[in-house]
């Protein structure tokens, strides 16, 4: 969070990266870390980010075709709402989860939700994102059941083989 003066720190919109409150007090607290002679770098790439509609949108990481333009070997793993019984039980059973994953490493590069608290389900991939998880990582995870988070499971699972 230096800028290009030494020593002045920055962070917020000013910054230029995302613009989210969320992410401008990250970049705060990294800032002051910094200035206090920590080295501490914020991954842009493992933040979440929303479009509040009816029914909400929420992402993170790269989506299939900056995979596909990037030139990067991947797979693709689908999990449509109404498989889920929980979402089924909200009548909220419109929506897709989509996971695009490294097709060697299952590494996750980028997850994309479009339903029924999407801005909530997003957070379980980008943390698991951040820790350098992968698509198995995801797959073997053992949910409560029923929970929307088991459409998460599903799209990961459907990449294994």
């Amino acid at each position: 969070m230096e800028t290009c003066i030494k020593e002045i720190y920055a962070a917020g919109d000013i910054t230029g990266e995302m613009m989210l409150a969320s992410v401008a007090m990250t970049q705060g607290t990294i800032a002051a870390d910094n200035a206090m002679g920590r080295k501490v770098a914020i991954d842009y790439r493992v933040i979440p980010h929303f479009i509040r509609t009816l029914p909400p949108i929420a992402s993170v990481g790269i989506t299939e075709s900056e995979a596909k333009e990037r030139g990067l070997n991947i797979k693709v793993g689908k999990c449509p709402f109404e498989l889920s019984p929980k979402a089924n039980i909200l009548r909220e059973s419109r929506g897709l989860v989509k996971i695009i994953a490294d097709a060697t490493t299952g590494e996750i590069l980028g997850v994309h939700i479009i339903g029924a608290q999407a801005t909530e389900l997003i957070h379980e991939p980008a943390a698991i994102m951040k820790m350098k998880g992968s698509v198995r990582d995801i797959a073997a995870l053992v949910h409560g059941h029923p929970c929307l988070l088991e459409i998460m499971q599903r799209a990961a699972q459907s990449l294994r083989g």
